[in-house]
């Protein structure tokens, strides 16, 4: 299933904090082609098929279409360079800081295809990819309104400002300010198409995979903060060459970040102390952990829901922890009956699975997130109650924050919003609809959930009116209201 359609480069003045490297989140995934056959055995047969660093590893150089608008021909020569200058610039910044190190011994292997760079053969036909180099002004209509480029799956296609930041073109098709600009979302966006993925907060939990990935606070291209590409971005090549190739560099005890202030160490793409789980959602209620081992994939488990003994949000859950990361942040833990915890933690977000005999019992995501200036908290848990597909979700914001309640199946659902202040709240309504209101959505991380707190709770449903027939007797919903109270103040 593809899980994204548009990476988009954002403009440098909505971004918040710096990130490391990461790889996308489908980077082991099948192809669309193979998507029937296992994701496990020998997973060179998937890893990198999507993105273009396998076939440059296997040897073939990147065949590319260069399209450009509002250009005389004679120009195309200057962007094809500047092109082929971005490609290059990936595998000779790595081989750079391997150099500047003095590390050349140990990455032997690969320093000599580092420093040849990346071929390129410009095409009219039968491209790998199109890059397209467009007016400013049609960035907004191609890429959406706050990206300055992007990358499309579809093709794959680039789009990319020829002339960004509205500034003007001279009779040269360059100009001295603009062109570190141009160049430095070119080389973004080519990084997306290696396998490489957006940084920057707003979209990093989006595509970024769970387990590839760094956690060094030093800036990336990927991050669109930086004009240039950066020792972790060096990191994120050796490690993407290695977990195509399935190399384990340094053996069990990995190889030490190339950024000098950085203490981090690699094994097979996977930084040492994170993982080793990678939750997601799939269709149908059904919930999937990915078990990793020194950076490969060893098991891949998908637990549907438990729709008749699902776990209750509002009870008591005593869980004994078996397994910590660096952090003492839990990654497998034991329910009282026997249960079986799953944990992931992906930069501002904790994902939580009960399971028990193969089946789903309850999922739980928690993240922090930046909207407006303001720095919110959102609490989702998915479940079943009477036998109906739940969603509980509480958002906090400073001393103030909402919790929406939905239960409901085949049109008929009761809904229940709670606004909070410090200690108590201040206003309530619910009920639940029919089929002339249509159902609320369950929306769930298929990839770790988008970063927009007020989209996430405005897709749950439109508010009710009190003309609602209402489904619940008022001792029932004196009870949901307490528990949700409860719920809400004690976590």
């Amino acid at each position: 299933m593809r899980i994204f359609f548009i990476l988009s480069c954002l403009l440098s003045s909505v971004l918040l904090w710096a990130a490391p490297w990461g790889a996308l989140s489908d980077y082991d995934s099948p192809s669309q082609s193979e998507n029937s056959g296992s994701s496990l055995g020998d997973s060179s047969d998937n890893v990198g098929r999507r993105y273009l660093l396998r076939s440059v590893l296997e040897g073939r150089p990147v065949k590319v279409y260069v399209e450009f608008r509002n250009e005389p021909e004679e120009n195309l020569s200057l962007w094809r360079e500047r092109v082929q200058d971005a490609y290059n610039e990936w595998f000779f910044n790595t081989a750079k800081h391997i150099r500047s190190a003095k590390r050349e011994r140990e990455f032997g292997d690969i320093l000599p295809l580092l420093e040849r760079g990346i071929p390129v053969e410009f095409v009219e036909e039968g491209e790998d990819i199109t890059i397209e180099f467009v007016d400013w002004q049609d960035v907004v209509s191609l890429c959406g309104d706050t990206a300055s480029a992007c990358y499309l799956f579809d093709g794959p296609k680039i789009y990319v400002p020829k002339n960004p930041r509205r500034q003007r073109v001279t009779k040269s098709p360059f100009r001295a300010s603009s062109e570190k600009i141009m160049f430095a979302n070119l080389l973004h966006e080519i990084g997306h198409s290696l396998g490489f993925s957006d940084q920057y907060s707003l979209a990093r939990d989006s595509n970024t995979h769970p387990l590839y990935r760094g956690e060094n606070p030093d800036n990336t291209v990927m991050n669109s903060r930086t004009l240039s590409l950066t020792c972790d971005d060096a990191d994120g090549v050796v490690n993407l060459i290695d977990i195509t190739h399935k190399n384990q560099r340094g053996g069990n005890n990995g190889w030490r970040s190339l950024c000098k202030s950085s203490t981090a160490y690699y094994v097979n793409g996977m930084q040492l102390g994170t993982g080793p789980y990678a939750i997601r959602s799939k269709e149908d209620d059904v919930w999937n952990v990915k078990t990793y081992q020194n950076g490969v994939l060893k098991e891949d488990q998908d637990f549907a829901p438990c729709t008749d003994s699902s776990l209750s949000p509002f009870m008591s859950f005593p869980e004994t922890v078996i397994h910590r990361d660096k952090l003492n942040r839990p990654l497998l833990a034991q329910g009282p009956n026997g249960e079986k915890i799953y944990y992931m933690h992906l930069y501002d977000s904790s994902f939580r699975l009960v399971t028990k005999d193969g089946k789903n019992l309850l999922a739980e995501e928690r993240k922090k997130l930046a909207e407006k200036g303001k720095t919110l908290t959102r609490r989702s848990v998915w479940f079943y109650a009477n036998n109906r597909e739940s969603l509980l979700r509480s958002v906090k914001y400073g001393s103030k924050g909402v919790v929406h309640y939905v239960e409901g199946k085949n049109g008929e659902f009761v809904y229940l919003e709670m606004h909070f202040n410090k200690k108590n709240h201040f206003e309530v309504w619910g009920g639940s609809d029919v089929a002339s209101a249509g159902a609320p959505k369950f929306t769930r991380p298929v990839v770790p959930a988008s970063a927009s707190a007020s989209s996430g709770a405005g897709r749950l449903s439109g508010k009710l009116t009190q003309q609602v027939e209402k489904k619940l007797n008022s001792a029932q919903q004196h009870q949901l209201m307490q528990e949700v109270e409860r719920w809400y103040f004690n976590n």
